[in-house]
């Protein structure tokens, strides 16, 4: 007998699926102005629309995909509970069998797959000693929790890495070291000549009030070095966007390219990058036309 749990949609309800990117955006952006969806997505319609799409290719909705993915030192991944249950969903998961041996605090997950032997995995407290995880409060409080968390995650992403699509654990990455941005001091880059991306680019640097003198020096250097951040990350993308020589890839640039400008919070690239990217569009569309 299949004990899998089904759901029964409704389909006459109301489901947000959007056919294209365009309603992709806009659905990005009516859920990052929603309170109703998780506080660290409000504001950030890049970050719902990469989610939206993670979701997508493994089977989750849009608003269960923002339930249930999050977005942890810079890397998207899966909460336990939703791994557990887009494994069971596939009907490719016999059985997931969980153990806890008190005497040496270690977690034992044991996991079949239709048609191959079982598999099992463990992470025991002295695992993650040497990881030096335990000094973490979620260790110190719900310490067999975390263990039992962390060998089920081992078990099921080598199993069901298909079903996953590479999608890592939440609680596996939050105990991630959090990544250090280093920028070495290269050689300089030669100025290249002005093209129509720079030249959006310097409209966007008149338009945006310059930042007041700083009473610290210190203030100062940081405010021009995220200007400059921008500056750089605007012009890559306008011209990723540019570049593209199909709808496939403008799209692709487009989609990045969005999301970025989104974060900064700046009206005028986020502006500038739909007039480049619809300018592009016009273009391959015409060249399409003249083709056929």
């Amino acid at each position: 007998m299949n004990n899998i749990a089904t759901i029964t949609q409704n389909k006459g309800g109301f489901l947000m699926e959007p056919q294209n990117l365009q309603e992709a955006m806009q659905l990005a952006d009516m859920l990052a102005n929603s309170n109703l969806v998780p506080r660290s997505y409000q504001g950030k319609a890049g970050d719902v629309l990469v989610a939206c799409q993670w979701g997508s290719e493994i089977g989750l909705k849009p608003l269960q995909a923002l339930q249930n993915i999050a977005v942890i030192n810079n890397v998207p991944a899966v909460w336990g509970d939703a791994l557990v249950a887009l494994v069971r969903g596939s009907g490719l998961c016999e059985y997931i069998k969980q153990d806890w041996d008190p005497s040496t605090k270690t977690a034992t997950c044991s996991v079949k797959r239709r048609g191959e032997p079982e598999e099992t995995r463990t992470f025991s407290e002295e695992d993650a000693r040497l990881a030096g995880h335990l000094n973490k409060d979620t260790y110190k409080k719900n310490l067999q929790r975390m263990l039992s968390i962390r060998a089920r995650a081992f078990a099921l992403r080598d199993v069901f890495a298909d079903v996953l699509k590479g999608l890592k654990v939440a609680e596996e990455v939050e105990d991630y070291p959090e990544e250090k941005v280093i920028n070495p001091v290269g050689k300089p880059v030669a100025d290249k000549p002005q093209s129509r991306t720079q030249a959006i680019l310097n409209k966007v640097r008149k338009a945006t009030p310059q930042p007041q003198q700083a009473s610290q020096e210190r203030e100062v250097v940081d405010e021009q070095a995220e200007d400059i951040d921008h500056a750089s990350a605007y012009a890559d993308h306008c011209s990723a966007i540019e570049a593209a020589d199909n709808v496939a890839d403008w799209q692709t640039a487009y989609t990045t390219a969005w999301g970025w400008a989104n974060t900064t919070g700046d009206q005028n690239i986020i502006k500038d990058i739909k007039q480049i990217a619809g300018e592009r569009k016009k273009q391959l569309d015409a060249e399409s036309s003249a083709t056929n």
